[in-house]
């Protein structure tokens, strides 16, 4: 029998998890098809910031107006069958000034190579998440 257990997270617990994340993955809608990005991003729990190359296809939507986005970050431990994710609903647009401002010292710093001068933000305006362990532990 299996003693491991699932249980979903207090907002609390997301806004905690989010200002620990470093990396995620962007949902939205294309012009052509849904998008599914891998992007390093910093949060303080009610914004999400992203860094972005001005060509892309997600700055040119934002630029045009906000957009509605879905992001999800997570941490898993295989050696202990553990792990969590957070899922964020929002709307995602060029970051204001104020925005970077509040999270200047924390500003994403992208893993690709290129230059990704465009910070992107995300409005929380949902969040949800779950905890999961499949064994008994600590």
């Amino acid at each position: 029998m299996n003693e491991g257990h699932i249980r979903p997270l207090t907002p609390e617990e997301c806004r905690e998890y989010l200002a620990l994340t470093r990396i995620g993955r962007l949902a939205f809608a294309g012009p052509d098809r849904l998008e599914l990005l891998v992007l390093n991003a910093v949060s303080d729990g009610s914004t999400v910031l992203l860094r972005t190359e001005s060509e892309t296809v997600l700055a040119t939507m934002t630029t045009a107006g906000p957009v509605p986005v879905a992001f999800e970050t997570d941490h898993l431990d295989e050696l202990l069958q553990s792990g969590w994710s957070v899922t964020v609903h929002g709307t995602a647009s060029i970051a204001s000034d104020a925005q970077r401002d509040a999270l200047r010292g924390v500003l994403p710093h992208a893993w690709a190579p290129g230059d990704r001068d465009l910070i992107i933000a995300i409005d929380v305006e949902t969040l949800g998440g779950r905890k999961v362990r499949a064994r008994s532990g600590p």
